[in-house]
This record gives structure tokens, sequence and C-alpha cells, in this order.
């Protein structure tokens, strides 16, 4: 039935001629999508609701609604008055009535639809809506009408912010994690070409077109790992890549370095172009950067809220609405002068005092606290609270940046387990982000953090990080019933044998022993590493404390072996390949899940 709707769809798509999905409105992802001339609605991540609003040189909150746990984006249906939204953390996208608030109508959940691992973008066109997959893999193509999944276009790893040209032809797709786009032929529902920014940039999620000059603009930043000093300013680097849309290649001396053009700036996640001024809002830093294009000169450097996540215009141009995530509110700028000119709270964050403070220092390159000259904050390389999937030069090695999910269960904490408490991370916020720290006096990481006195109790602002930090929780999963044995169950069953022993280090439900044990390397060399998590491994490569195996079949080729006392198993490929499927699957205890609302 599938294929014979699906090459039905076809046939009609050759016989219409594309249009656009509204006048005057790009088609791109957003967590701020503009409803009409005087509404717009936004995405509050942290309060899992989304606000309706009146806007103008003001923001005016109408109503607030719960759409479920951690929504992303939304998107606008300008032909059924519905607002889209994805739920990130459930797995699904939420459908809303646009009410007329003149007649006394209310905003209603018209229902929800399950989507594919982790949805971040929700895209709407004429005739389809989009949505992103992010941990799937995925792109869904769903029938805008009556809800319908068409089609799922496989394409590279980790698919967020999406864009549509303007004869929707074309759907661009950003990979969060790898710095590729991806081209997709809206007709066949097939990826046509993949453009690389670079092996090095990563944090992609805003895809600006500018159809007139056939040039697309990409904030990203770029991650030097080959730097084995290690230091804030020579890590990670702030870039706006341009794509030549005809040709479908980077154009690498046209990129924009927005710490010579503006100021040091961290994590510049979107962008929007109007004439010819690009914005691009760093999130991290809390500001906006204003960019002639004409001239790659600077217009203005704009101070914004906490995090900003989103950016939309208004129809007529006049302003610019900003979505600042951590804070809860909407910075209006005037398209003219270029200034912020008003700032309101939209939602207050459902988070405890300290957790809400904790949620800014995390996400913030602004605090001096933090951070010097705004370059970089925990979630540059901890975003969402995961893993950047590189390998850095520490002082110890060759490290594998882990994820923080779930990880102040799982102490003591780094590859090498030389800290004790979470509060440790004083010593990275001096020595890395180049912060002049949360606590009066030394970092108490001398000689180890380990080895020397506590720093729980010194600092409230360090006690809010960490509260923060023991919130972060995993989504929800996505199975499918069978009464026949999954690869995952006949996995699971090896790796609870006496066999092959996994539990005497990894037991449930942390799947670590939380100790150190001895790790004899290839090259000869003996080092004391501690236990990691076994939790979302299908989404931290690489993998070992140093990177060195890009997969999990080739970390099993050489573990338990390396490890004194232990063998090595002697397993079929088809044994290897359940056990891969098993421990891939081991995201999501109970206690670490984030819970739904509706």
């Amino acid at each position: 039935m599938y294929s014979v709707i699906r090459s039905i769809l076809l046939a009609l798509l050759m016989l219409t001629q594309w249009a656009p999905s509204s006048v005057g409105v790009e088609a791109k992802t957003s967590s701020i999508s503009i409803v009409g001339t005087e509404l717009a609605i936004v995405a509050n991540q942290y309060s899992n609701s989304v606000t309706l609003m009146r806007v103008s040189d003001v923001v005016q909150p109408i109503a607030e609604i719960l759409v479920g746990v951690s929504p992303q984006t939304v998107a606008y249906d300008w032909d059924r008055h519905v607002v889209w939204v994805s739920s990130q953390g459930e797995n699904k996208v939420s459908v809303l009535s646009v009410p007329d608030f003149a007649l006394g109508e209310a905003s209603q959940l018209l229902g929800a639809i399950d989507t594919r691992e982790a949805p971040y973008g929700v895209l709407i066109g004429s005739k389809f809506a989009y949505v992103s997959a992010q941990q799937a893999g995925r792109v869904q193509v769903f029938d805008k009408y009556n809800y319908t999944l068409l089609a799922e276009v496989a394409v590279t790893g980790s698919p967020r912010g999406m864009t549509l040209s303007d004869d929707e032809r074309w759907l661009y797709v950003s990979h969060f994690e790898t710095g590729i786009i991806s081209k997709i032929d809206t007709s066949t529902f097939t990826v046509v070409t993949e453009i690389s920014l670079g092996s090095r940039a990563g944090l992609v999620q805003s895809i600006t077109l500018d159809s007139a000059a056939q040039l697309a603009f990409v904030p990203n930043t770029i991650r030097n790992t080959d730097n084995t000093l290690l230091e804030f300013d020579t890590s990670v680097f702030p870039f706006v890549s341009v794509i030549d849309l005809e040709r479908s290649i980077h154009l690498r001396r046209q990129r924009l370095a927005l710490d010579i053009i503006d100021k040091p700036v961290g994590l510049p996640l979107e962008s929007l172009l109007s004439g010819e001024d690009l914005y691009v809002v760093n999130a991290a830093s809390n500001d906006i950067s204003v960019i002639n294009l004409a001239n790659s000169q600077l217009r203005a450097h704009i101070e914004v809220g906490g995090f900003p996540m989103g950016i939309a215009q208004s129809l007529d141009g006049a302003f610019i609405y900003i979505d600042n995530a951590v804070d809860g509110s909407m910075s209006v700028i005037d398209a003219e002068s270029l200034t912020e000119i008003s700032r309101t709270v939209v939602t207050q964050l459902p988070l405890d005092d300290n957790v809400k403070q904790g949620l800014k220092l995390f996400h913030s390159s602004d605090d001096t606290r933090m951070a010097k000259d705004q370059w970089i904050s925990c979630a540059t390389c901890h975003f969402d609270g995961g893993s950047d999937n590189q390998t850095w030069h520490f002082p110890d090695g060759l490290r594998n940046t882990p994820s923080l999910i779930a990880t102040s269960l799982t102490g003591p904490f780094h590859w090498s387990g030389n800290l004790d408490e979470v509060q440790d991370v004083e010593n990275t916020i001096r020595e890395l982000q180049g912060g002049t720290g949360l606590v009066s006096g030394e970092d108490n990481c001398t000689p180890t953090c380990d080895g020397a006195e506590k720093n729980t109790g010194r600092s409230e602002a360090l006690d809010n990080l960490t509260a923060f930090i023991a919130t972060l929780r995993f989504g929800a999963d996505v199975t499918e019933a069978s009464d026949i044995p999954s690869p995952e169950q006949r996995g699971e069953v090896l790796f609870t044998s006496t066999v092959l022993n996994c539990t005497e280090c990894h037991q449930a439900p942390l799947y670590t022993d939380n100790k150190n044990h001895s790790l004899r390397l290839i090259e000869g060399v003996t080092k004391s590493i501690n236990t990691p998590t076994l939790l979302n491994l299908r989404h931290s490569a690489p993998y070992y404390h140093d990177g060195r195996y890009s997969t999990l079949a080739e970390v099993l080729k050489v573990h338990p072996a390396d490890i004194k006392g232990q063998n090595l198993p002697d397993l079929e490929a088809g044994q290897l390949a359940d056990l891969v499927m098993y421990l891939e699957s081991l995201d999501k205890p109970d206690n670490v899940r984030s819970l739904p609302l509706l």
C-alpha cells in the first residue's frame, strides 16, 4: 500500500508546479514561527510548552500550552492554520490549532504524530511536512493534510535544521555533528548530494538561503582537535560557511570568521537574511552579529538574553524576534536601528532556582567566571549535555569527550577517574575555558582533584552548576513488539552470561562499577582508566578513553582482554553483531529518563 501511495504521489508531483508555502516567509526550521501579521509562536524547550504571542515592538504573551518533553521547533501551516511542534524528548510532533482570539477562541491540542527518534526540525511546505529525526538519521515526509507518513529519507547522522528552496524543489538538511549539508530532491525524496563544510566543522543547525545570489549561509563551530595545548582561544572558532547552491560546493575562502568580523563569540547556531544583512545568533555569548554581505563588514553587535536559539522576522520586516531559551524570554530588535528595543518573559521555567541558575552557567560563555573572551561554554563540547564526538589532547593524553547525561550517578569522573566530585569541574572552567572560576581561592585540584579538599559547598554558583548537570536525562525510547527474539535480546544473553562476564564491571542499571582498572594498551603501556557507563553508546563514537576505535565491533575485538586478568572471548560474527546491537540499545534506564507530560 505504501509503495502504491508513493507512486501516485510522485506522479502527481511531476504534473504540478512547485509553489512556495507562504508569501514573504522563508521556509526553514526555527524555534519561532510567525503566525499571520500579528501573532507568533515559540517553543519553550525547558518548559515543555509553546507560547502564543502578539508581536510588534513589544511581545505580549497570550497563551502557554503544554505539548510534551523538550519542544525544539515550530512550523505554521498557512493553508490549514495549525502549528506543528517537535517534541524531541518524546519522539512526537504535536499539532495545535491557531485560534481567532478576537472571537474568544482558545488554542487546542489537536493530536500528536509519532516520529522516529529525537525529532528536532519540523518544516511545512505547500504539500508536505518534513521532520528531521536527529538520532535516527532520517528525514520523515508527511502528508500535511492527513498526517500520513509518505516517505523516510535515510541521511548522514544527526540531521537537524532544514530549509526549503523557494520553489520547494530542494530540501537542504544540516547535520549537527558532522558539518555536512544534505540536498534532497523533493520529487523523489532522495539525497542527490552531500556538501561538506570540512571535517572539523560541527554544531551545524541553521541554513539560510540567498536565492537571488544562489548562496547558502551556515553558522558552525570549527573544532581544532589537533591543538595539543588545548587553550580556549585555539580550540574552537566561530564561522559562517558559504555554499554555492548551483554547484553544491563549500566556498571555503568566502567563510565569515565571526571572531574577526565582530569579536570573539560563542556557538553561532542560527541565522536570518534581511536584505543585505545577515543576522547570526551566537547562543553561548548571548549576542547577535549583524553582517553586511555586500562587504563582509559588521553592521551591529547586539546583546540579547540567555542562550538565544531562534530567530524570526515580522512580515513587514520592521522587527526581528529572538528566542532566549534559558531565560524564557523574547527579545525584539528594531531592524532599522539594529538595537534591542524590548525583552519580555514568555514562560517561567519550571525548575528549582538553583537548577535554573546552573542551566544559565552551563550554557554561557558570556559570564567571565565561566569563560574568557566569550570563546567557549560547557555546552560547546556538551551540547544538550551530550558529547561532541571528538577526541582532544588533554595533559594525560588523548581523551574522547564523554556524555554528561546521568554522569552524576557514575563517579569518579573523567576517563582517569581523577575527579571525585562533579564540583571538580572548577578546574576545567579555569584551565580549559579560561574562566576566573566559580569559587574564591584555589580550585582544590592540587596536587590532584581527588587528593585535595572537597569543592562541594564552597560556592553557591558551583553547586548550582552541578545541580543542573545532575538533571540531565535521556529522551524516550522507540520500541517495536515482536515474539521473535531480537538481536538486542540475543546480545543481552551474551552480555549477562558467565562466559563473557561483562557484568563484573558493567552492572545495570548504569553499567559501570565506578572503579578504575589497569588497562594494557596495544603500545605496551598500562594506564588506570575509570570504567565508563555503557549508556547511550550508539551516540558517543569514537570509543575508548582516547577515541582510537570508531565502532563497537572494533572495541570488542580487543576488549576485555586488555584488562588485567581478563581474556578475549571467542565470538562468532553473528554473536558479535548481536552483542553490538545490545550495547547500542543501552540508552535510557527508568531513573535517568525524562518523563512525558501528556
